[in-house]
C-alpha cells in the first residue's frame, strides 16, 4: 500500500547485537527500537515489531518492548519467554500506544529467566502507522478509515471457542493485522484467523514448555462486509489461556489509496533458500509499505521441516530489498530475517510477519524470499 496524504508511517530498522545476564525480574536495556523523534507526543499509533534474540543452550529468556524514559511497558509485549536452542528464536508484537508527552524513544529490554550463559538481542524491525496523522486529505478516523480492539483480560478457551471478537463497520478491502498471546500450556495451541465466520489462517507459536510465552502474529488483505466479524479462535484439541490479543483492520478503499494482496502458497527451492513467489504492484512511484506473512510449513518429518517462515521482501524491478537494503553480511545471512525455529513436531506452525519499505514504481515485480 503506497503511502498517501491519510496515511503516515515510520519504519526503523535495528542492526546492533547486544547481550545481558541480568536476571529475572530485572530487564536489562539492549538498545533502542524506534527513536523518540519518529513519534507525537499524545498520537496514537498501531505497531508491527519483531527481534530476533538468542538464549545459549538450554537457557531461557524473556523479551519485553518499553518506552525509555520510564513511560511503561508496550501494553501485551511484557514478558514473552522462551526456552530456544542457540540457534536463536524471533519474538514479536502487534500492538498500539500512544507517544508520552514528551516523546520518548521505544526500547527493546531481555532477562534471563534460566541457564548460565546471557541473552543474546540481535537485528529487528519496528514498523508503526500514525492514527493520529491529519495531512492534506484529512485526518485517519476511527471507525472509517481504521478501527481496533485489544483485551488483556484472561481467557481459557477450548478447541472452537473464540478469544476475541471484533466487528468492522468499514466495509471494503482491508489490511487485518492480529496477534495473541497463549500461556500456560505446553503445547503449540494452534490459532485460527477467521473472517466472517470463515478460516483465512492459522498458525502457532513455538514453544517447549508450559512456561514459554510468544505471541502468534497474522497479517493479511481481506475484502469484509460492513459489520462482519474478525474472530481468533482455538483450533487446538486442548483449551488454552490467554491474556492479551488485538486486531487491528485499515480500510484500503478509502481514497487515495491503492491495495494489492496475494496469498503465496507455492516454495520454489534457490540452494539454500527460496521464494514463495512474486506479485507486480503498482505503487504510483511513491514510498510504500507491503506487509508480508509466513508460516512454517507442516511437512511431517518432525525437525527437519525447515524454516519456510523465516521471509523478507525484495523489489525485483529496482533490485532492492525493502526490508534490511543494505546487507554487508550477504544477502541471505540470518541476521535479515526472523529466525523461526525449525519445528520440533508438525504441530509447530509458527508465523512470520516482515514489512517492507521503499518506493514503488507503477509495475514493480515484489518477491517473498525465504531461507
Amino acid at each position: 500500500m503506497p503511502i498517501t496524504n491519510k496515511v503516515k508511517f515510520v519504519n526503523q530498522e535495528r542492526t546492533t547485537t547486544s547481550s545481558t545476564s541480568a536476571t529475572s525480574p530485572t530487564y536489562a536495556f539492549q538498545g533502542t527500537m524506534l527513536d523518540a523523534g519518529n513519534t507525537i507526543a499524545g498520537n496514537e499509533y498501531f505497531m508491527m515489531s519483531w527481534v530476533n534474540c538468542t538464549s545459549p543452550g538450554t537457557s531461557a529468556g524473556g523479551t519485553k518492548w518499553s518506552f525509555e524514559g520510564g513511560g511503561g511497558d508496550i501494553v501485551g509485549s511484557n514478558y514473552q519467554r522462551h526456552d530456544t536452542n542457540s540457534s536463536g528464536m524471533y519474538v514479536a508484537h502487534i500492538g498500539q500506544f500512544t507517544a508520552p508527552t514528551p516523546p520518548q524513544s521505544i526500547g527493546i529490554y531481555r532477562t534471563k529467566i534460566a541457564g548460565g550463559g546471557p541473552e543474546e538481542t540481535d537485528y529487528g524491525q519496528f514498523f508503526a502507522i500514525d492514527l493520529s496523522y491529519s495531512g492534506a486529505s484529512g485526518q485517519l478516523v476511527s471507525g472509517v478509515d481504521f478501527s481496533s480492539s485489544m483485551d488483556t483480560t484472561v481467557r481459557t478457551k477450548s478447541n472452537g471457542q473464540s478469544y476475541h471478537d471484533f466487528r468492522v463497520d468499514h466495509g471494503g478491502t482491508n489490511l487485518i493485522c492480529a496477534s495473541i498471546k497463549t500461556v500456560a500450556n505446553p503445547d503449540p495451541v494452534l490459532i485460527g484467523l477467521y473472517i466472517d465466520g470463515v478460516l483465512v489462517s492459522s498458525g502457532s507459536r513455538f514453544t517447549e514448555s508450559e512456561y514459554d510465552v510468544k505471541s502468534t502474529v497474522f497479517a493479511g488483505a481481506y475484502s469484509i462486509g460492513a459489520g462482519e466479524y474478525v474472530s481468533l479462535k482455538n483450533l487446538d484439541p486442548d483449551a488454552a489461556e490467554t491474556n492479551y490479543s488485538y486486531i487491528f483492520a485499515l480500510n484500503l478503499d478509502t481514497a487515495p489509496t491503492t491495495q494489492t494482496s496475494q496469498q503465496l502458497s507455492s516454495w520454489t527451492d534457490s540452494g539454500g533458500s527460496g521464494t514463495w513467489g512474486t506479485k507486480v504492484i503498482d505503487g504510483n512511484q511513491s514510498q510504500s509499505f507491503v506487509v508480508g506473512m509466513g508460516r512454517q510449513l507442516e511437512t511431517g518429518v518432525g525437525a527437519e521441516s525447515g524454516r519456510p517462515a523465516a521471509i523478507s521482501l525484495k523489489n525485483n524491478t529496482e533490485d532492492e530489498w525493502l526490508i534490511f537494503n543494505e546487507r554487508p553480511s550477504g544477502n541471505f545471512n540470518p541476521l535479515y530475517f526472523p529466525a523461526v525455529n525449525y519445528s520440533l513436531d508438525t504441530g509447530q506452525r509458527e508465523t512470520a510477519i516482515v514489512v517492507g519499505t521503499g518506493k514503488i514504481g507503477d509495475s514493480d515485480t515484489i518477491e517473498m524470499v525465504t531461507l
